[in-house]
């Protein structure tokens, strides 16, 4: 297992953006000072993968993992335990051969419950407030079920 004092502890920022261009919505994760872009793409949507990755993470079933192929690069996520069941360690990778990667942007320990919510906040707020479905011909984004994310999120914050 990762281990990590708790100072040492990062915090992530998360927004999305949607171009005029159709077929393409942009992840900015934050972290260090450092932005990182991902770009999700209608042909192989990343959405409902990455809101189980975030139900992996809440319900501690580590490692977990998973790509976003951005049409012919990757951007690839991981997830670790950490012997603090409050914190994980999260990777985002570029694209990787099996010897090494490339560039890892994104290398750290972060607090389940700040990570979650930041991303469901923020994708949330993008449904509601910037998303286009015209746009974005991979099905209709506010039909993925954040409904057990979120109950799971807030029977977290109880405790």
């Amino acid at each position: 297992m990762t281990q990590n004092r708790n100072s040492d502890v990062k915090r992530i920022e998360i927004s999305f953006v949607q171009r005029d261009a159709p077929g393409w919505i942009l992840i900015y994760m934050k972290a260090d000072e450092i932005q990182h872009e991902i770009w999700a793409s209608y042909c192989f949507p990343p959405f409902e993968k990455l809101v189980r990755f975030l139900e992996d993470i809440m319900s501690n079933n580590l490692p977990s993992y998973f790509d976003v192929d951005q049409e012919g690069s990757f951007k690839y996520f991981g997830a670790l335990p950490h012997e603090n069941g409050d914190l994980f360690h999260f990777t985002l990778h570029d694209s990787c051969t099996r010897e090494s990667c490339a560039h890892v942007p994104i290398d750290g320990i972060f607090e389940k419950k700040q990570f979650i919510t930041e991303f469901i906040e923020k994708f949330e707020e993008f449904l509601s407030t910037r998303y286009d479905d015209i746009l974005w011909d991979g099905g209709d984004l506010r039909s993925i079920n954040l409904g057990k994310l979120i109950m799971k999120k807030e029977d977290k914050m109880k405790s």
